[in-house]
């Protein structure tokens, strides 16, 4: 993208990137390696980036896998890439792991503020930035923005395809190149999983591929083309058939065909996952106002004969990927690609409210309304008396493993944010004291007040495995037993898991936080001086050993740390 400011706009912007960074230091970076490594997906991930480093195995992603230590098959290797390079930059850690989370969610979000910037105005595109950093899902979310999970990657490069492809077909045509750099690094981070980005895209292609009949867009395919191929080529020739079975096979079919996970209670039968129910949840407080924002959107658009596609293109980004997903898809993060455009949107209505349009500030008055009926962040009067096939409180940790600012501090943010629209745009003694100021202490005013009420909206959390419970236990447990084994053995040692153990329990933040190398073998056949088994098994084993650390779970195996007394 490409954007020009004058010497005058450049406090702006710093202003505004500056808030945005430190919303971001808050919500994201803070304590971001207080807390667990989840089991799934981020343990498998940050495995084999640790495994990468470790061994050298850059082009085939190597983990913990089907109870063995072997080849993932399941996802290209750009986002274990990224992760081996924050790990080689800044050690061994969860941080490290976690980084290119954090760091995607901040690219996406100084994206969307240039993008609207340059489409809108400076403070939609503050605006912007702003309620995606503060959107649930993004923030507490499993593999979101504190995960050490790929998505967050994935939806930074696939959001930058979007915003370079927009602007490459609407005159500046060498934009295309960068956009084929961005959707080829978003193919090599998830696969096939890029083709949503084909779909948020397909209107505008339809209406403006003329536009890419040209030599530039021979250029950007023959781009594509060197950077997506040769990777899939070499593990093909490599792996066969094996390979095609778990990158397309299993990952796509598989997953649309409901030959996985399924959360079940979907609204209609078809659905493998309760995306529309996921939404309250996922999208407080914006779900309240974005209905409000759309129709009001286009009302205006229709008054004043206006004839521009952007606005109803990011009404069809922020639709198209639920009604996606709902008919092919099984988990939750699979709504991440969406909240660039309901930021924007939510953002569109809260500058048209700063404006003065009494209709904008009536919409948010009307979502408040919302939020005090049927928000679980206050909770909601009335949402707690529907039966959605689950409880609130367990819809809740689906699709959210941290915990989100609510009661009176969340209340107060919001009431704080309707009243200060009110003061700015619609009362005429501060709105006159306002306008004595220059622009740039208006919207340094504007950035102060962002970050006042920021603590009521979102927070710090850490993310766990569901409901807090035996699962988050579970992946303490693992922890701890890596911990007792690293005080006890040198990274020269190795530790044996048990297969069977490997097989039925997810033992991926074990293999990261342990500093000895990973086997997996069978009681009988273990050979080095340190194992972890079933505490129920030890009657297999056959040589010497005293316990090192046992822990008890209801949900998982019962585990035992060994040390086998007939080696030094």
């Amino acid at each position: 993208m490409r954007f020009r400011f004058s010497a005058d706009e450049i406090p702006e912007t710093a202003a505004s990137v500056s808030a945005l960074g430190i919303t971001w230091v808050f919500v994201y970076i803070l304590g971001l390696g207080s807390f667990p490594l989840l089991s799934w997906d981020e343990g498998i991930y940050a495995y084999i980036a640790e495994h990468g480093v470790r061994h050298g195995q850059w082009i085939v992603p190597t983990g913990l896998w089907h109870g063995r230590v072997g080849p993932f098959l399941q996802k290209p290797p750009l986002g274990f890439w990224i992760q081996e390079a924050t790990i080689i930059g800044f050690d061994h850690s969860i941080v490290a792991v976690r980084l290119p989370s954090a760091i995607g969610v901040l690219g996406i979000a100084i994206a969307t503020y240039g993008f609207v910037r340059t489409e809108w105005d400076e403070v939609t595109g503050i605006l912007a930035g702003f309620c995606f950093l503060i959107t649930p899902h993004v923030f507490a979310g499993q593999n979101a923005g504190r995960s050490a999970a790929i998505d967050i990657p994935f939806v930074f490069f696939g959001t930058l395809f979007v915003y370079l492809s927009w602007r490459a077909l609407h005159g500046q045509e060498r934009l295309l190149l960068p956009a084929s750099v961005a959707i080829s690094l978003a193919i090599l981070t998830k696969g096939f999983a890029a083709g949503i980005y084909a779909v948020i895209l397909l209107p505008v292609v339809l209406l403006h591929w003329r536009q890419l009949s040209n030599r530039t867009t021979v250029y950007g395919l023959l781009i594509s083309f060197i950077c997506i191929v040769p990777w899939p080529v070499y593990m093909y020739v490599k792996f066969g058939q094996e390979f095609l079975q778990q990158i397309f096979f299993s990952q796509v079919l598989g997953r649309v065909s409901d030959a996985g996970y399924t959360a079940q209670n979907g609204i209609f039968e078809f659905m493998n996952y309760p995306y529309f129910k996921l939404l309250p949840i996922a999208l407080d407080p914006f779900i309240y106002i974005l209905p409000q924002a759309v129709l009001l959107g286009l009302y205006r658009r229709y008054q004043q004969g206006q004839h521009s596609l952007k606005f109803y293109f990011l009404v069809w980004w922020a639709t198209s990927v639920p009604l996606f997903f709902a008919l092919t898809g099984n988990h939750d993060h699979y709504l991440l690609p969406m909240y660039p455009a309901t930021a924007v949107l939510s953002a569109c209505l809260l500058k048209r409210a700063l404006g003065g349009d009494y209709l904008a500030y009536g919409s948010l008055i009307l979502g408040v309304i919302g939020i005090s009926l049927f928000s679980y962040r206050v909770p909601g009067f009335i949402i707690s008396m529907v039966d959605i096939g689950f409880e609130v409180r367990e819809l809740e940790t689906i699709v959210l493993g941290g915990t989100v600012p609510s009661g009176i501090g969340y209340l107060a943010a919001i009431a704080g944010s309707i009243v200060g629209v009110l003061l700015i745009a619609h009362i005429d003694v501060t709105r006159s004291m306002i306008s004595k100021y220059g622009i740039q202490k208006q919207r340094l005013l504007g950035v102060v007040f962002l970050l006042l009420i920021l603590p009521g909206l979102a927070a710090p959390t850490p993310v766990v495995s569901p409901g807090a419970g035996p699962d988050a236990q579970w992946d303490s447990q693992q922890k701890l037993h890596a911990l007792a084994l690293n005080d006890r053995a040198d990274r020269d040692h190795e530790v044996t898991l048990q297969q069977n153990l490997t097989q039925t329990e997810p033992l991926y933040p074990f293999a990261f936080y342990a500093e000895p190398d990973i086997t997996v073998a069978t009681p009988a056949e273990i050979q080095s001086q340190y194992a972890l088994i079933i505490t129920s098994d030890r009657s297999e084993l056959t040589r010497p050993y005293q316990i090192q650390l046992q822990t008890t779970n209801r949900n998982h195996a019962n585990l035992t740390l060994v040390r086998f007394t007939d080696q030094p």
